[in-house]
């Protein structure tokens, strides 16, 4: 006889087998969370592939450079291919007219002669936009030209030619989202061809909102899959090992093939939390893994063309202005990422002519970014950021700010010739975005190449000072004061070269006075409308300048307390950051700062040449080899109290100098230790718990 408690035993044996076998016939191609994305070939980690394409550039249409960051010196032209020029002819006249990469190539010396030496593409990949003005960002097929605006062919011969004038191009790359006529997203929706798990699926749609507000749960049969944007674009999941390594090796085709770079759209949507609580940004946007995505990127894939003699670069489309999320995206705990990120905060300051938030916006993005870290400026583009401003002051005084000014310019096609923003509809609606994408006006641009008063030559004027003057591709920046709020005055320095800048942002004549002491000032361009407007006489330039106008000064050196000291340099910077106790860092490698340290939950982590280090709330920070420095602390934002505490020289050739920062309570705000520059960079910083 079975004893009754074997009995029992057996009967919840056998109730477990049952379960487990129906559980399997529910779905018998994968398993699946309750609420989450299915789990056939999860990626360990953001940073691991399996499958990529080798890195192989073709040699006959790729561009070598002797520089990895020859990015820093182009002026780039943001050209919408459907609206920008067909091969036959103009698309002036003809509604459903395509503009077209083969169209590119026939305006390539009218690119070359505006100063454009490099160009970025929209979207061409084969595509599911039906409108010619439409983003094109739904994607059918990566390895595909759509045939409305070209071929393969029309692409090589596009790169080739570009590369015989010295012009780079690139592509904008969407790794987030496909259309949902993608082939990888019918598989997936079918579970075939072990793709079931390269977008997130769920049984639910549940109850989050995505991060503006919107629905992102879209049911397609029995089951629910994730598109932030919309359902026609499902996004691609990140964390299915296959998925993530299709969408790699589609960028490195087309790098391989001879593309210079990528600007990458949506980059703050690749990764979304697994269980989505609350709904909002931080659910949905800059994930860490996100961050350390794009880490590999660069490392694994970026970085191995340079190692081939071919650097290639991306910049990222981080629709943000804030100053955290903008420098995490390029170097986050030392390690790069992107190596630029579009500067939405410089385009909203330029389109309001607000000069003090422009010059408050630059001296951050010259003194407190890392130094692997670079801005790409633009005045519009192709979404709805800032409207075009047409033929107007502003829209002059904004683009020789772009062009004189700190980053790399992307000049929107049309902008050169003063284009203004169209009126357009989609299915009964204002657009928004389209009216930004209107067919480019070749006759308007005929007419003004007669005209030495036209935004085009006020255009080429600015282009041609940059590419003449590295201090302007790459110097440093400080204000001048010139006497009026409306005008924006600055001074760029590089390797012993110091060149003044003044714009006029108002609609009105104002006017300037900018004291020059002892410097010698020689006038080097001058915008249509300000000849002989301004003067120098004695130590003074002065004079009224007309709205838009802008003028170019050379200096025979630097003015009086316009720019840092010779060797005023941020030696750290500090920032409060909340992590988990009783956690340790170790710095790697060896840079400025050697040492290791602990953390408690509120910490401060401090950077310094691309990497950091962390110490509780009073860090000793040991200063060595630095005799006759001075030192302080300078703090801005997000405290309680601020801080300038001035650091004495306490010992004998600054061995024993000790700062100490305690009573931080308090995220958000940026700490610098900065010296007076009595040493040559190179001197030695050691940090050590105390």
């Amino acid at each position: 006889m079975i004893k009754p408690i074997k009995r029992i035993y057996m009967y919840i044996v056998f109730v477990l087998l049952l379960a487990v076998v129906f559980g399997a016939c529910s779905n018998p191609t994968a398993s699946e969370e309750p609420d989450g994305p299915l789990v056939t070939d999860p990626s360990p980690s953001p940073a691991t592939f399996r499958d990529l394409t080798d890195i192989n550039p073709d040699p006959d249409r790729s561009l070598s450079a002797s520089e990895d960051d020859w990015y820093k010196d182009e002026v780039f032209y943001h050209v919408w291919i459907n609206a920008f020029y067909r091969e036959d002819g103009d698309i002036n006249h003809g509604a459903n007219q395509f503009g077209t990469i083969a169209g590119i190539t026939a305006q390539l010396d009218y690119l070359k002669n505006l100063g454009v030496t490099g160009i970025w593409l929209s979207p061409f990949f084969d595509s599911n936009s039906e409108a010619i003005n439409l983003h094109m960002y739904d994607t059918i097929d990566h390895y595909e030209v759509d045939s409305r605006v070209g071929t393969k062919a029309d692409v090589d011969e596009l790169l080739a030619e570009a590369h015989d004038r010295g012009m780079r191009v690139i592509f904008d790359w969407v790794p987030n989202h496909v259309s949902d006529r993608h082939r990888w997203f019918t598989d997936s929706a079918a579970r075939r061809n072990d793709r079931d798990d390269w977008f997130v699926w769920r049984n639910n749609p549940g109850s989050q909102n995505g991060p503006w507000g919107q629905s992102v749960w879209h049911q397609r049969g029995d089951q629910w899959y994730y598109g932030v944007f919309w359902g026609g674009m499902p996004d691609i999941n990140f964390r299915s090992q296959g998925g993530k390594d299709a969408i790699t090796n589609a960028a490195i085709y087309w790098l391989n093939r001879g593309f210079d770079g990528l600007r990458v759209d949506a980059v703050k949507y690749l990764y979304e939390d697994k269980h989505p609580t609350s709904g909002g940004a931080a659910d949905y946007e800059d994930l860490n893994e996100t961050i350390a995505y794009f880490q590999a990127f660069r490392e694994q894939v970026l970085d191995e063309f340079g190692n081939e003699g071919y650097p290639k670069f991306m910049v990222a489309e981080n629709w943000t202005d804030s100053r955290n999320s903008l420098s995490r995206y390029m170097v986050s705990d030392g390690q790069p990422a992107f190596h630029m990120t579009l500067d939405f905060p410089f385009a909203y300051a330029a389109a309001g002519g607000n000069t003090g938030s422009l010059a408050d916006h630059w001296d951050w993005v010259t003194g407190s970014l890392d130094s692997q870290a670079w801005m790409g400026t633009f005045t519009t583009n192709h979404d709805n950021v800032v409207n075009r401003k047409g033929d107007s002051p502003r829209a002059r005084a904004a683009a020789a700010a772009m062009l004189t000014g700190p980053g790399t310019p992307f000049i929107y096609y049309g902008n050169e010739i003063g284009m203004e923003d169209g009126y357009q509809e989609s299915w009964g609606n204002f657009h928004a975005d389209r009216r930004h994408r209107q067919p480019f006006d070749w006759d308007s641009q005929i007419a003004q190449e007669e005209d030495d008063s036209s935004i085009l030559e006020h255009h080429r004027g600015l282009t041609g000072q940059r590419h003449a003057r590295p201090s302007l591709r790459r110097g440093s920046f400080a204000r001048v004061d010139s006497g009026h709020a409306d005008i924006l005055a600055f001074q760029r320095s590089y390797e012993g070269e110091h060149t003044l800048v003044i714009i006029n942002f108002s609609d009105n004549n104002r006017g300037v006075t900018i004291d020059l002491a002892d410097a010698a000032a020689t006038e080097e361009w001058a915008a249509h409308g300000l000849d002989g407007a301004l003067s120098i006489a004695g130590e003074t330039l002065s004079g009224s300048m007309p709205g838009g106008t802008a003028a170019i000064y050379d200096l025979s050196q630097s003015l009086p307390g316009m720019a840092p000291p010779p060797a005023y340099i941020y030696i750290s910077q500090v920032q409060a950051i909340n992590l988990p106790d009783s956690d340790e860092y170790a710095l790697p490698g060896s840079a400025a700062f050697h040492g290791t340290a602990r953390w408690n939950t509120g910490y401060l982590a401090t950077e310094a040449n691309g990497n950091s280090a962390a110490w509780d709330f009073e860090p000793a920070l040991h200063i060595t080899d630095l005799a006759d420095a001075q030192f302080k602390v300078v703090q801005s934002g997000g405290w309680d109290s601020p801080i300038d505490n001035g650091l004495e020289n306490l010992g004998e050739g600054g061995n024993a100098v000790v700062a100490n920062i305690s009573g931080i309570d308090n995220e958000g705000a940026t700490y610098r230790i900065i010296w007076d520059g009595s040493q040559p960079a190179g001197s030695h910083l050691s940090a050590e718990e105390q």
